[in-house]
């Protein structure tokens, strides 16, 4: 351990370490790779569904909490809604339809 001095005159302790210290965490896989073929379609119905690519990740534990029974409910709601009037954010309605059906369910979705 070192005292110095800093810029702005506060003393600072500097400590060395004498080895490397260990990865604490594991380098995460990528979504793909770690997705069930079925679960991996429903999200692709889903992105194709709301446009975008881009909330892979929470579609995915949409599909994995719900349950594609669910989820092919939520996406025909969604579909009916479209068909009736302009929807300016898809995906924000289609969370919002499978928060409800979660909460019939039960079941946490956040």
């Amino acid at each position: 351990m070192r005292l110095t001095e800093s810029a702005g005159g506060a003393w600072v302790a500097e400590f060395r370490r004498g080895a490397v210290p260990a990865r604490p965490y594991r380098a995460p896989r990528a979504a793909a790779e770690s997705l069930a073929p079925d679960v991996a379609v429903w999200v692709d119905r889903i992105a194709a569904a709301v446009g975008s690519d881009d909330d892979r990740a929470w579609w995915v534990q949409c599909v994995t909490r719900l349950g594609t029974g669910a989820v092919d409910r939520g996406l025909g709601q969604l579909k009916e809604v479209c068909r009736a009037q302009r929807v300016a954010n898809p995906g924000g309605l289609l969370t919002k339809i499978f928060k409800d059906i979660a909460a019939e369910q039960r079941i946490l979705l956040t």
